[in-house]
C-alpha cells in the first residue's frame, strides 16, 4: 500500500446504500495485515436481514458492523467483544440529512497509516456531495511503550470545531474492555489561532499513542481535508487529521 485514495459518492438511491458501503468499507480495510469481514446470516427464523462484519482481530474484540436499514440504508457501528449495551461496548455512527430522502452521499479517504469515513448523509439531490468536516471515523494504529500495536477506532459525535464544546469522542481498541469516551470541551483550546497546533493521538486509560493520526488542538478557521500542517500532509475531519503521503 503506497498511495492514498479518497472516494466520494454521491446521488446513491437510498436501497443500494448497504451494497454499496459495505463492499467499499471492505475494500479499503483490506489492506490493512489481520483485518477480516464476513457475512452474518440470519440463523433465527425471523425477519432481520444478514449483515456484514469488519474485524481488526482474530477473536473479533474489535469490530465494524455493518445492517442494512430500510429507513437509512445501513446502519453502521463499531464493538467491542459480544456487548450489547450502547455507549458501553458499541456506539453507532450518525447520519446526516432527513431519513425521507431517497438517496444518499458519503466519502472515504485510505492512506498508508489508516482511513477516514464520513458519516451518511441522506439527501434528495444527484449533485450534493457530502462535507469533509463529516468525516467523523477515525482509523489508525497505536502503539504502546514497549513498541507493541493495536488497531483503533476514534469517533467524533459532532461535525466541525464550532460545536466542540458538546463534541464527545468514542475511542476503541483492542485494548478496550468498555469504550473509552474523551471529552472534546477537554481537548480544544480554540479556533482563533494563527497557526494551527496538532498532538497525536493518545488514549487517557491505556498507554498507548498514534504515531500517524492526530488530534486537533486548536485551528486557524475551518480546516478540513487535504492539507499541509508542520510539514506534514493530512486528511483533516472533525477533531483529528490522520497523515497521508504527498501526491
Amino acid at each position: 500500500m503506497e498511495s492514498n485514495k479518497i472516494i466520494r459518492r454521491h446521488g446513491i438511491p437510498k436501497e443500494n446504500i448497504y451494497e454499496s458501503i459495505t463492499a467499499e468499507m471492505w475494500e479499503v480495510f483490506s489492506d490493512f495485515e489481520g483485518v477480516s469481514h464476513r457475512i452474518v446470516q440470519n440463523t433465527n427464523g425471523g425477519t432481520e436481514d444478514n449483515y456484514t462484519i469488519i474485524a481488526f482481530d482474530p477473536q473479533e474484540k474489535l469490530y465494524i458492523r455493518i445492517d442494512p436499514d430500510a429507513e437509512i440504508g445501513a446502519a453502521i457501528s463499531v464493538h467491542i467483544g459480544n456487548g450489547s449495551t450502547l455507549g458501553r461496548d458499541y456506539f453507532n455512527l450518525d447520519t446526516a440529512g432527513t431519513s425521507s430522502a431517497s438517496m444518499c452521499a458519503y466519502s472515504f479517504a485510505k492512506t498508508p497509516y489508516g482511513v477516514v469515513f464520513s458519516v451518511l448523509n441522506l439527501l434528495e439531490s444527484h449533485e450534493d456531495s457530502i462535507s469533509d468536516a463529516e468525516l467523523r471515523l477515525f482509523f489508525s494504529t497505536f502503539a504502546d511503550e514497549e513498541g507493541n500495536e493495536y488497531y483503533g477506532l476514534l469517533y467524533s459525535d459532532k461535525s466541525g470545531i464550532d460545536s466542540v464544546r458538546y463534541q464527545n469522542i468514542y475511542f476503541a481498541t483492542q485494548m478496550h474492555s468498555t469504550l473509552e469516551i474523551l471529552l472534546g470541551s477537554s481537548m480544544f483550546l480554540g479556533s482563533l489561532a494563527n497557526h494551527n497546533v496538532l498532538c497525536n493521538a493518545f488514549s487517557y486509560s491505556h498507554p498507548i499513542v498514534a504515531p500517524r493520526l492526530y488530534k486537533k488542538l486548536q485551528s486557524e478557521g475551518l480546516v478540513f481535508g487535504k492539507v499541509k500542517i508542520g510539514g506534514k500532509m493530512l486528511i483533516a475531519g472533525s477533531g483529528y487529521a490522520l497523515e497521508c503521503i504527498e501526491s
